[in-house]
């Protein structure tokens, strides 16, 4: 891990890596800001408070490897700091389908989270502000 991103991009898209290509289609756009995360959630140790302040971010949309853990992790802290949150299924994995499902039901039920099947069903306006 390095908190070097274009490092990070440079690394996961080389040619020869599995999975390459799917890196490729989520890199971020010119403009787009990028936040690094050193451990489970993605507001330990970042600037993503003073950022979502600065751009009056109301809503995050999480995604992640881990359901239980980094993703479960940052709704708590988004949630906890009043974020309107939505995750979807789709963009996220768990160690088992058992996991996924209980998490994906305490992100719903205990965040008030909500939880599309699929990213592709999240559609934004122009005046949109989202993590």
């Amino acid at each position: 891990w390095r908190s070097d991103a274009p490092a990070q991009n440079a690394h996961c898209t080389r040619p020869h890596l599995p999975g390459a290509s799917l890196v490729k289609t989520l890199l971020p756009a010119p403009g787009d800001c990028i936040v690094l995360k050193p451990r489970h959630s993605v507001f330990f140790g970042t600037p993503l408070a003073a950022l979502r302040d600065e751009r009056e971010v109301a809503t995050h949309i999480i995604s992640g490897i881990s359901a239980e853990s980094c993703v479960w992790m940052t709704a708590c802290d988004a949630h906890t700091r009043g974020f309107d949150l939505v995750i979807p299924t789709d963009t996220m994995a768990a160690t088992t389908a058992k996991r996924l499902r209980l998490s994906l039901t305490g992100l719903r039920d205990v965040l008030g989270a909500r939880v599309p099947k699929t990213a592709a069903s999240i559609r934004f306006s122009g005046k949109s502000r989202v993590a």
